[in-house]
């Protein structure tokens, strides 16, 4: 075996394993204020997008409260929406499905459970955004106090 060029082939591996580190953390000290600025944008949008969906959460409870007075009637629970939109910037399709009727309401038993699905709403700050889509199931009692939000 030779050890001779065992040694220069891992000695020229080492130096190229720090001219590549080197390399590396010039790149990132060259670029590393907009790697920030993507991660601050990317936390803020994830901020939007949780804020957005706690908006029509919140609205939904309302909502039901609101149409527990009524029975819940289809037209209850459009008239309640009418009240708790706030036409917010991204706050997606929450309230126009509602408006158009493309929801579900059924009491079973002592509870009711309003239902919208693939509601789609976005955030964007400074050219990336995030869409998002999910379904919206919630259970109140008959006199429209919350119980849960029913996952699929």
């Amino acid at each position: 075996m030779n050890k001779r060029g065992a040694v220069i082939g891992l000695n020229l591996l080492l130096l190229l394993s720090v001219v590549l580190s080197v390399a590396v953390l010039f790149a990132i000290a060259l670029h590393g204020s907009s790697f920030g600025d993507l991660a601050k944008n990317n936390e803020e949008m994830i901020k939007q997008s949780q804020v957005i969906q706690d908006y029509i959460e919140s609205s939904s409870k309302l909502i039901m409260y609101e149409s527990a007075k009524s029975g819940f009637t289809r037209e209850s629970v459009i008239k309640s929406a009418e009240k708790y939109n706030l036409h917010l910037v991204g706050q997606g399709d929450y309230f126009d499905k509602i408006e158009r009727g493309d929801f579900i309401i059924e009491t079973q038993g002592s509870s009711t459970v309003l239902e919208v699905n693939e509601i789609l709403f976005f955030t964007q700050v400074e050219g990336s955004s995030i869409k998002r889509i999910y379904d919206l199931s919630i259970e109140t009692d008959l006199n429209g106090e919350f119980i849960r939000f029913i996952n699929k």
